[in-house]
């Protein structure tokens, strides 16, 4: 009678993973025969697991788009399987094949490349939940429980009907891209605004679901867009996607500029606003990141919201629907989207035009009249974070117009504009204190942060050290990688040898969120 094999002395790897206890049993247990599984044996290493074709990538590979994207680096323990969505840029690509026409090549084209509660949620939502439709409701869940609760608190000073807690129920009924836009955003601002904030390690586990999605929702974005063409949900999606790729890397402007393409199928912006009601805080977002990305653009490369001549007009109208999402009075908002205008029309003059000047400095005499006091005397209450919040912005706009007209040469250095950005060099530190003291209005400093930052060329060390704090700071509080990549700009602008505008902004970037 033949002897039974001797018991192994360990759990099979398969009983380990599933934390079940192993009847021992050799050569392979009883009970992943029964549970119709391979078992992987005893042994002192672990098996290897071979994973399907084309999820596993280089680490090279992954450190490249790292660099690229501005993402936290995975962790190398984890990378054969936590990234199983790393593709090539061609792959991850939206960029369309010669077989899709019209509309979807738009976009195509363009694209390469707390309390115990609080807690609770960081840490359910930190788990490793395997699956995209577990990752979606999560993301559901943490928008309710944490982001909605603060975005009601700031409220209290501009109330924006078009911030809701978003009902589950919906979740089935939208398309793919906007789900996995939405974890991308909860992922995003669940990692930036962790415990520990400056040492954090990023959770591998988040940092692998990070590029899942992204990979997914470009994808998704590609199907859809192929499929309908410029669609309000398609549009939609495609501001959303910007909105974390502006965020978070400097892929962003491919997005953008597709994104106006789109909206041009669609007969333009402002017909699309009126039209399409519910539209409307997706297109404000456009706007407004046309707007304060062109300030913080090279002159010569502007985004086109739309015809010169029709820019302010758009604005004007949409401007109770722009004013909750930012808290820049309207006529400085105008008077960025002039500056703007004076820049591309600088840039692209062959000769020096008289014309330009005299709007420059007509430009800077209206700037120079407004009154933060009269505008909060216009608001219904706060009237201290008002006046706060205007006379920060009257400051930034007066620097941004001194600063990059003068590097342009459509303004002239004087004795008399010299006295005049210093003086609102100086206003602008004060003024941001305050501001960034107040929970109400401190969110909404990200671009007069940057402006004070340029400006902090000039300034002592000890001014340049707390803007560059005050930067990763907020980081932290807006959950964006943002605020982290205007410090490194202003950090290389002080340390070079350079003075203009032009010289810190080389390169398209948007700093408002």
């Amino acid at each position: 009678m033949p002897l039974n094999p001797p018991a192994a002395k360990r759990q099979c790897w398969e009983c380990l993973k599933r934390r079940l206890v192993c009847d021992y049993t050799q050569p392979s247990c009883k009970k992943c025969i029964n549970a119709g599984r391979e078992c992987p044996g005893y042994d002192e290493k672990k098996p290897l697991k071979w994973l399907d074709p084309g999820r596993v990538t280089s680490k090279s590979k992954n450190k490249s788009r790292q660099r690229k994207h501005h993402l936290p680096p995975p962790d190398d323990s984890n990378s054969a399987e936590a990234t199983p969505t790393s593709r090539t840029s061609s792959e991850e690509s939206l960029s369309l094949t010669t077989r899709n026409s019209g509309s979807s090549s738009a976009y195509g084209a363009f694209v390469t490349g707390g309390d115990d509660v609080e807690d609770l949620v960081d840490q359910i939502y930190a788990l490793d939940w395997r699956d995209d439709t577990s990752d979606i409701v999560q993301a559901v869940y943490y928008y309710n429980s944490r982001l909605y609760p603060e975005l009601l608190a700031i409220q209290e000073i501009a109330p924006n009907p078009f911030i809701i807690h978003f009902p589950p129920s919906v979740i089935p009924w939208l398309p793919a891209s906007i789900r996995h836009n939405m974890v991308l955003l909860a992922l995003s601002y669940q990692m930036h605004t962790a415990q520990n904030r400056i040492t954090t390690n990023y959770s591998p586990v988040a940092v692998s679901r990070l590029y899942h999605h992204r990979g997914q929702a470009i994808r998704s974005l590609k199907d859809e867009i192929a499929l309908e063409g410029p669609s309000d949900r398609n549009i939609a999606a495609v501001i959303m996607f910007a909105c974390f790729e502006l965020q978070q890397s400097t892929t962003w402007r491919h997005h953008v500029d597709a994104l106006g393409k789109l909206i041009n199928l669609r007969g333009g912006i402002t017909q699309l606003y009126r039209e399409i009601s519910y539209l409307r805080p997706s297109l404000v977002l456009f706007v407004v990141c046309g707007v304060f990305g062109n300030s913080t653009s090279p002159a010569w490369d502007q985004i086109t919201v739309s015809e010169p001549a029709k820019v302010i007009d758009i604005v004007v109208e949409m401007y109770e629907t722009i004013f909750p999402h930012i808290l820049c009075p309207q006529p400085l908002f105008i008077n960025i989207i002039n500056i703007n205008l004076i820049r591309s029309r600088m840039a692209a003059s062959t000769s020096f035009d008289d014309s330009i000047k005299r709007d420059a400095e007509a430009l800077l005499d209206e700037i120079t009249t407004f009154s933060a006091d009269e505008w909060a005397d216009m608001q219904a209450s706060h009237k201290d974070e008002w006046v706060t919040l205007g006379s920060v912005y009257h400051s930034a706009v007066m620097l941004y117009c001194l600063s990059s007209l003068q590097s342009i040469g459509a303004l002239l250095s004087s004795p008399e504009l010299n006295a005049i950005r210093t003086a609102h060099g100086d206003l602008i530190y004060i003024h941001l204190q305050t501001a960034l003291a107040s929970w109400r209005i401190r969110k909404f400093m990200m671009w007069p942060l940057v402006i004070a930052g340029v400006e902090a060329k000039g300034r002592s060390s000890a001014v340049q050290a707390r803007i560059g704090r005050q930067l990763e700071e907020m980081t932290h509080d807006i959950g964006t990688f943002s605020p982290t990549k205007a410090r490194s700009i202003v950090e290389k602008f002080w340390a070079s040898d350079k003075t203009g505008w032009d010289d810190c902004f080389e390169e398209p970037h948007v700093f408002f969120c």
